[in-house]
């Protein structure tokens, strides 16, 4: 049964501003849906406010959430009573001051400490070196991975996968492929290893008649854990899939579409979970090629499953949105 928290015998009500859209990519809607599946669980009721493309739209409706549709940060359409969660990188100080008047509580979820959060009430940051790289002035503050909301269908991954070979891989750049790098990775792969089973995720995939090893290309899918249970190595574009998959003792190489995603993995490979291979259509192919080799050596992959047993919790989802629910008190 769900753990049911009581705060006076209140509804709970959740407002959740991200987007999923070409120009924002798909991360922030993936942690902020994932987050909004345990406050549910926990009996609070959520909306989401923003921009959603088809398949963001579909996993709502397939979660029985709620959603209103609405663009830029000009207006606050919430109820005053929501808890406000905000996870994008488009608002400014002004939106976040109008929400800090107006919401009963305001929770940041945030990656860069670019804003004011002196009066926000909940600020947690997911990356992996927050308290080394940020200091926040929140009143309450939650750093680094072990509060990352992961799908529930992960942890049993993460229970059973040990990856002793490279027997299959994963190319999975994002929900849009900003430099359209996707065809020159697979062509990357497919020439520098032989015997590998191998899916490519893209909207824009297609069938692969001309390729050594065997390829599977599919469209982006609610159901990862599906993909991600036979993957040995995940090929991404540096998104909020590198922890999820490192979360699932997945090895991970990362072709960042931005520069603040390349920043963000040259941490997370000092920590052991990756390796950082450049940003966008900038990339060096032999580094990719060099890392494509290291990721299968015996010695690399023992050092991963030590790093990446270390750095993460499997109930981390839930107690971010306890902590979250606490605000209404």
């Amino acid at each position: 049964m769900a753990e049911r928290l009581s705060h006076n015998s209140r509804e709970i009500k959740i407002a959740i501003r991200c987007d999923a859209t070409a120009e924002t990519g798909f991360g922030h809607f993936s942690r902020s849906f994932q987050l909004a599946l345990f406050l549910k669980e926990l009996h609070a009721t959520v909306t989401f406010y923003g921009e959603y493309n088809a398949f963001a739209l579909e996993m709502l409706a397939s979660a029985k959430i709620s959603s209103v549709e609405t663009s830029g940060f000009e207006t606050l359409l919430f109820d005053p009573e929501e808890i406000l969660i905000l996870d994008s990188y488009l608002f400014d100080q002004p939106y976040l001051n109008r929400a800090l008047e107006r919401q009963k509580a305001v929770v940041l979820i945030d990656d860069f400490n670019r804003l004011k959060t002196s009066e926000v009430d909940l600020v947690f940051n997911p990356s992996i070196a927050a308290q080394e790289r940020f200091t926040y002035a929140a009143e309450k503050v939650l750093l680094g991975t072990h509060y990352i909301p992961f799908k529930k269908e992960y942890a049993a991954i993460r229970e059973q996968k040990q990856v002793d070979e490279i027997k299959s891989i994963l190319l999975f750049v994002g929900g849009s492929d900003l430099h359209h790098i996707g065809p020159d990775l697979l062509r990357l792969i497919d020439n520098n290893v032989s015997g590998k089973q191998c899916v490519y995720i893209s909207n824009n995939a297609s069938d692969f008649p001309e390729c050594k090893n065997s390829w599977k290309s599919m469209k982006p899918t609610q159901k990862l854990e599906k993909v991600l249970s036979k993957t040995d190595l995940l090929i991404c574009g540096g998104g909020f899939v590198k922890y999820e998959a490192a979360f699932c003792k997945i090895p991970v190489i990362s072709v960042n579409q931005t520069f603040d995603q390349w920043e963000e993995s040259t941490f997370v490979e000092k920590h052991g979970l990756l390796l950082n291979c450049g940003i966008g259509n900038k990339f060096d192919e032999q580094e990719f090629v060099t890392a494509l080799k290291k990721v299968q050596t015996t010695d690399y992959l023992k050092r991963f499953r030590q790093h990446t047993e270390k750095k993460f919790s499997t109930n981390s989802g839930n107690q971010l949105a306890k902590a979250i629910l606490a605000l209404a008190k």
